[in-house]
């Protein structure tokens, strides 16, 4: 029997999601399989049988399973596959049937002996999803069962995984400065909430304000209290994750957050949430980057701190943080990054040139417009700056690609290489005066060719870093009053995104590139990803939305929009955000920019999770040739 053990034990190691698990946990779990016999046609369950309370694994021999109600084939299975998973995920009858294509020896796994590994292990939730989901029919959604199982977002659980968090200390909105002071002391705290009649917080004050307002402001010691603190306080209810306090503190620039019954400041506080907590709770704190960015004062030190944002990226990857906050957290990062190169630059030419943040724009486009750029790719931006009163438009021209320039070069040493097709604010073409950017996105839309609707694509993902926002404004407005009547353009960009085909052959193997430095590779950007950014951005066109340019947020914007393809745009989201992941642990690994993945590197599940994303892509293709009459219109 001890034996039989070991040789089950021997199999499943090799095979996820059981090579996922621990030595013990699985030795554990291989001394309850069940080993069992079945001979070629025989059923081992059949369409619309109650489910069973265990599932199988194949270990020798193959499983058809099939729509029996209209003969299809919908997988076949065979050494190391997982079937018959529905006991796991729901409680209802199967929906295809399972019938032994050749004499076979399954393992047969009790379901309630395998849910606790399912629940504490989020790479074996995720696979038991996606395996799942791959074999229900494409209507149904990966996100929906990723998602029950809580696969991305294992440790976004709410503010009760920060530890020790302490009250907060109120303080009466009628006492004195010098009352507070004294009060703080005695307390031994770094801050106070104050309160109204009601014990309603109306704001906050720290020993960061006495520094600043009393000791160095001038405000009386005996001044009423609320005459130095800061209203509102930023408040969240305690079903907040610690993922979006870390992004609220980064952008706010604040230290403390209180948290209360409802969330608002018109109810009872419950307790203080201080950057110390958040950093204590998460080591690898993206605020402290965030900061280091903030202090430098050359490239070099820019370039450690991108170093250090990829660390961690890494370190979030690996305990699957969910896309969203990585995108934020990393985004922010480059952002900074981006506006101190800038304002270094500044300080580099005060004696040749000056220059104001209210006459110029600088965008980021393409996928660090979309707040993607996860890894360090390419670069995509341009400049947008106002005449100035008295200054010559060519020098004026010059100036402003010396800007340029510089940046360029110093994102090029930080990591972020130059573009291969030049679309950056270094070339001429891509720094203009906001009139030349108007005329020039007019032209674009009317003449429509191939290199316009590349250079619109690309533009169309934009955001700005750092400038003036009412110059962005400008443009957008005059970019979509041009729209209203560039039917035939969004038409022609629709017709350009259908050339790329789904990335995959009859036989569902993965289109690779067929030679070249990339030989047997399969391009995840151009192949899987950009298809799904196309779709998003036309369907999002069509419907005149300009302010969300993040792609899984233009899908969910879009299901919101049309109920009737609300599940698709839904896993189109998930499946994007998956490829992201995907991408990024590539370019982690190998030390690039993860473009470009070997199918035969990958085992089953990742290679069963990156199929499951293209499902999305052939029925968002079907949309865009209906809805705008691709085919014999040109």
């Amino acid at each position: 029997m001890n034996e039989i053990i070991h040789r089950v034990n021997d199999f499943l190691k090799e095979y996820p999601p059981f090579n996922l698990i621990t030595k013990d946990e699985l030795f554990a779990l291989s001394a309850k399989v069940v080993v069992k016999y079945y001979s070629k046609d025989e059923y081992i369950y059949k369409e619309n049988d109650l489910a069973k309370d265990y599932f199988f694994v194949v270990h020798k021999g193959a499983v058809s399973l099939k729509n029996t109600d209209e003969n299809i084939l919908v997988d076949t299975c065979d050494e190391g596959d997982v079937f018959g998973l529905r006991p796991l995920i729901m409680d209802k009858p199967y929906i295809y049937s399972a019938q032994a294509s050749e004499n076979c020896i399954l393992f047969q796994i009790k379901s309630k002996e395998f849910r606790p590994l399912m629940e504490n292990n989020s790479q074996v939730a995720l696979f038991i999803s996606a395996a799942f989901a791959n074999t229900l029919d494409k209507k149904s959604t990966l996100i929906s069962q990723t998602k029950t199982q809580n696969a991305f977002d294992p440790s976004l659980n709410g503010i009760q995984n920060l530890q020790d968090l302490k009250p907060p200390t109120c303080f009466s909105s009628k006492s004195s400065v010098i009352d507070a002071a004294i009060y703080m002391n005695t307390q031994n705290v770094n801050s106070l909430i104050i309160v109204d009649e009601g014990n309603l917080p109306i704001g906050i004050i720290t020993d960061k304000d006495f520094r600043t307002r009393v000791v160095a402001g001038g405000i009386k010691k005996k001044a009423i209290v609320t005459s130095m603190m800061t209203t509102p306080v930023y408040t969240r209810d305690n079903k907040v994750s610690i993922a979006e306090l870390q992004i609220q503190m980064i952008r706010r620039r604040i230290g403390h957050v209180l948290i209360t019954q409802d969330g608002t400041v018109n109810s009872t506080p419950i307790s203080i949430v201080t950057l110390q907590d958040i950093i204590l709770a998460e080591n690898n704190n993206p605020t402290i980057i965030i900061k280091e960015i903030r202090k430098a004062t050359n490239v070099d030190q820019l370039k450690i701190s991108r170093e250090n944002a990829e660390k961690l990226l890494s370190f979030y990857l690996e305990r699957e943080i969910s896309i969203d906050f990585l995108s934020e957290i990393i985004s922010e990062i480059n952002d900074q990054i981006i506006k101190a190169s800038i304002r270094q630059t500044f300080t580099e030419l005060q004696n040749e040139f000056s220059f104001d943040e209210a006459n110029f724009a600088w965008i980021s486009l393409g996928s660090e417009g979309r707040k993607e750029q996860l890894l360090r790719t390419d670069q995509d931006n341009c400049l947008i700056y106002l005449p100035e009163n008295e200054v010559d438009p060519i020098h004026l021209k010059e100036k402003y690609l010396t800007l340029a320039e510089k940046v360029v070069a110093k994102l090029e040493k930080i990591g972020f290489e130059k573009c291969p097709a030049d679309m950056m604010a270094s070339n001429p073409k891509w720094c203009m005066p906001l009139e030349e950017w108007q005329s020039t996105f007019k032209t674009w839309i009317q003449a429509a060719g191939n290199e316009e609707l590349l250079h619109t694509s690309i533009f169309l993902d934009y955001r700005k870093i750092i400038g003036n926002q009412d110059i962005v404004t400008q443009l957008t407005d005059s970019i979509f009053k041009n729209l209203e009547r560039g039917d035939l353009f969004i038409h022609r960009l629709a017709k350009s995104a259908l050339e790329t085909p789904v990335p995959l052959t009859f036989f569902r193997n993965f289109v690779v590139e067929r030679n070249g430095e990339h030989k047997d590779a399969f391009d995840i950007k151009q192949r899987a990803m950009m298809p799904l950014v196309d779709a998003a951005r036309i369907l999002i066109l069509e419907k005149r939305i300009s302010t969300i340019n993040h792609t899984p947020s233009r899908f969910r914007k879009l299901a919101e929009l049309e109920e009737n393809n609300r599940e698709l745009y839904l896993l189109a989201a998930e499946a994007y955000e998956i490829l992201m992941r995907i991408r990024a642990k590539n370019g982690l690994k190998r030390n690039n920019n993860g473009r470009y993945i070997y199918p035969n590197e990958l085992d089953k599940f990742e290679r069963t999770l990156l199929r499951n994303c293209f499902d999305p892509i052939n029925d968002l293709q079907t949309i865009l040739r209906v809805r705008f009459q691709i085919g014999g219109l040109f």
